[in-house]
């Protein structure tokens, strides 16, 4: 509630007032993460009892409805153990070989398809009311998950079979060289990194999306004010990188970079913008799953010039 006043929540205030209200998310995040493990360990072990446990994934619907849809977790192998603290009478076991492939089954044997998104060695760390933590060394991997009728307010368990290579599963989303397609949505990326999304079920386009602009603004945090000289810029009059970040099955992906040339800053009187020009760098990736019916868009900006 303290972040929800008129001037904050918009992002009209000064640096000092955000960096406090980026304080309180964190907190609120941190407390609201807590009471979810909380009531989660009445279902799951959390503590010492789930140290080393790479044979189940349970997924948990927090909707009331049933639902089927993509997810995203972690699975997590367990290597070695990590001593913390210096005691010489401890031996550690040696370090178990990464995993080769695995694969996740339903309670009747089927095997559900995922996606690896990303892989690498980390520490896994295992929570526990009486003890110290247990740390540990992992195999981690990021991965999506088809979670197909998931009760409401339910869960469903997966077990985690070991194989000998990775499984591989036929693409359910389609994606080439600039476009996405599903279902219900064909998405195409123009020459000059605009968006087309054509509704296959009503046959709608819209067309000219993802297009950004940069224009002048002399005021200060709460008011605009243009510039006696302004300049106006599209991100399509400069030439886009388009390449594709994910094929599949679960999950496409497109990347576009784009790099703005625009004005540095405004100029000494603040009347103008400055003749000076700096880079503004741009990069969407657009993501189409087999279920879904929205285009998901997730927008970088770096900006390598003054406001």
């Amino acid at each position: 509630l303290q972040n929800q006043d008129h001037d904050a929540i918009c992002g009209t205030s000064t640096d000092e007032v955000h960096q406090e209200m980026v304080m309180r998310y964190k907190k609120a995040q941190q407390i609201g993460a807590h009471v979810s493990m909380e009531c989660f360990s009445r279902l799951l072990p959390y503590d010492e009892r789930a140290s080393k446990d790479d044979k189940y994934l349970f997924i948990f619907n927090p909707s009331p409805y049933e639902r089927s849809d993509i997810v995203e977790t972690d699975l997590e192998f367990f290597l070695q153990d990590v001593e913390v603290g210096l005691n010489p009478d401890v031996k550690v076991a040696p370090k178990l070989p990464p995993v080769d492939g695995f694969r996740l089954e339903d309670t009747d044997g089927k095997t559900i398809p995922c996606q690896i998104v990303s892989r690498g060695e980390g520490f896994g760390i295992t929570y526990s009311k009486h003890d110290y933590p247990n740390q540990t060394l992992v195999d981690r991997f990021s991965i999506l998950v088809s979670a197909g009728n998931v009760p409401a307010m339910g869960w469903k368990g997966l077990k985690i079979v070991k194989t000998g290579a990775p499984v591989q599963f036929p693409p359910s989303v389609h994606a080439g060289e600039n476009f996405l397609e599903n279902d219900f949505l064909k998405v195409e990326v123009s020459s000059d990194g605009a968006v087309r999304i054509l509704d296959k079920l009503t046959q709608t386009s819209y067309e000219r999306m993802n297009i950004f602009e940069d224009s002048g603004d002399v005021g200060d945090e709460y008011n605009y004010s243009y510039p006696e000289r302004d300049e106006r810029f599209e991100s399509t009059h400069f030439q886009p990188v388009i390449h594709i970040i994910e094929r599949g099955p679960l999950r496409a992906s497109i990347q576009i970079d784009q790099t703005m040339v625009v004005p540095a800053s405004a100029s000494p009187d603040e009347r103008n913008r400055s003749t000076g020009k700096a880079e503004l760098a741009v990069s969407t990736v657009l993501s189409l799953t087999p279920l879904s019916k929205r285009l998901d868009f997730k927008t970088t900006v770096r900006r390598r010039r003054r406001p």
